[in-house]
């Protein structure tokens, strides 16, 4: 059970989260701002997450297209022995 001390605390930390969140939103709706945090912090962040990625996504392409041969070699194999 929360005390009165608690459900005072917990409700000015959502009213400031709330406000915070506010201002955030409105600032991202200038044009010239979301230019700035896209420019400065998206495609950075997304540019070093996909150089990190890519070798796992070449190995992982590499992999499905063998196992994609070699289940085609099987199923003629077994076509042709028929």
């Amino acid at each position: 059970m929360e005390t009165n001390y608690q459900q005072i605390s917990t409700t000015n930390w959502r009213k400031i989260i709330s406000e915070i969140l506010l201002k955030f939103a409105l600032e991202f709706k200038d044009q010239d701002n979301f230019q700035m945090v896209k420019t400065n912090i998206l495609d950075p962040t997304i540019d070093y997450i996909f150089d990190r990625l890519y070798p796992y996504i070449l190995a992982s392409s590499i992999i499905f297209l063998i196992i994609f041969a070699l289940l085609c070699a099987i199923f003629y194999m077994i076509l042709r022995s028929l």
